[in-house]
């Protein structure tokens, strides 16, 4: 009777630690939800009342639900500290999380709402996903947000306005957008483009670079990338640069679809006009585009006007009313304005009788000085 005793002792005993492990472990993983409670003008993360269940949540993995619901939309003050959400959702409504760094170690940000998220960090070895139907908006303001060698992924709509650095990459999936409006130093791996759509910045002057190995459009297989570049006029322009750490010109992968935006452009673009909109090694090209679209020229001077492939990486549109076709070259990553033959003859002429005019003008000098 004693050894039964002793044994069910024992059992409960180890049904104890069980629990208790369960509890610490369930404890560690805990959810939250940000409601506001403690009303309208308390935005700090650590007031007890502005959380459901009732208290400031642990700042390592947490998962936060940031409701829509009362007072919860605006901004959240996280107080200086670094706080590493767990998989987390955005039900609706904006935020604005300032003040402190938000922190993600392989964490879903699932966002259904409009989240503006000024400091940024994904930790060495793993990925921030960034999803939902939301629109997502990094470094909207004036602090730094950077990814120290961790990834982004992103699969919905992303507005990134920080610096990319020491990352392992940056994903855009099938169903996201990444539209980039900062400087952008990748010292070591490469910016990816995975049947997403990756844009600059929509005012023409952005420039975004990928260092060491280059910049990659890859097909994920399902659907094809597309990347859209604006220009704004002759100086401004949006284009990606392949550089390696000593700025040395690195190479570049092209698929899918690029778009030429010229929905900035007001006036006819000069002629032989040049935009490098790709810079990088010609020898280290790999692959090329599917589709080369000339956007927004309806109702423009290049109203009507569409790119065709030539072959071998040239692509030509027709003639413009204003006498200018444009051409892109894939080998270089050039865009030219290129004035129509006739007009370039008619230079000529001109240049031409110029020269005849002033031969003559030369020689009756001569025959009058002689008299």
């Amino acid at each position: 009777m004693k050894k039964k005793i002793s044994f069910m002792s024992a059992f409960a005993i180890g049904l104890g630690a069980l629990a208790i492990a369960f509890s610490s472990t369930t404890a560690s993983a805990q959810s939250k939800s940000w409601t506001r409670g403690a009303g309208p003008t308390n935005v700090s993360w650590s007031t007890s009342g502005n959380w459901s269940p009732s208290g400031a949540p642990a700042t390592n993995g947490t998962q936060i639900t940031f409701s829509s619901a009362g007072n919860a939309p605006g901004i959240i003050n996280i107080t200086g500290s670094t706080v590493r959400l767990g998989n987390s959702t955005i039900q609706g409504g904006t935020y604005n999380f300032a003040a402190g760094t938000l922190f993600f170690g392989g964490a879903t940000l699932t966002n259904n709402g409009t989240a503006y998220i000024q400091n940024l960090s994904i930790n060495s070895g793993n990925i921030l996903t960034v999803a939902g139907t939301g629109v997502t908006t990094i470094n909207n303001l004036t602090s730094s947000s950077t990814i120290n060698e961790g990834m982004l992924a992103v699969k919905s709509a992303v507005n990134w306005g920080g610096s990319m650095t020491n990352k392992t990459g940056v994903e855009v999936g099938a169903g996201g957008t990444l539209t980039l409006s900062g400087a952008y130093i990748n010292a070591s791996t490469t910016l990816s483009n995975s049947g997403g759509v990756l844009k600059g910045k929509g005012d023409g002057t952005n420039f975004f670079t990928t260092l060491n190995n280059g910049f990659v459009m890859q097909n994920d297989g399902a659907t094809a990338p597309t990347t859209t570049l604006f220009i704004s006029d002759a100086t401004n322009f949006d284009r990606v640069i392949s550089e390696d750490p000593n700025g040395v010109a690195a190479g570049a992968t092209f698929a899918g679809t690029l778009n030429v935006d010229l929905g900035l452009v007001n006036s006819a673009l000069p002629d032989n006009a040049q935009f490098p909109l790709f810079s990088f090694d010609p020898t280290a090209k790999i692959g090329s585009f599917t589709t080369v679209n000339l956007a927004n020229v309806a109702g423009g001077a290049y109203d009507g006007l569409s790119f065709a492939g030539q072959g071998g990486g040239v692509w030509q549109t027709g003639v413009a009313t204003n006498g200018q076709y444009m051409v892109f070259n894939e080998n270089t990553g050039y865009l030219s304005v290129v004035p129509e033959p006739s007009t370039i003859a008619f230079a000529g002429i001109v240049i031409g009788m110029a020269g005849w005019s002033a031969r003559k003008k030369r020689r009756l000098a001569k025959v009058l000085a002689k008299k």
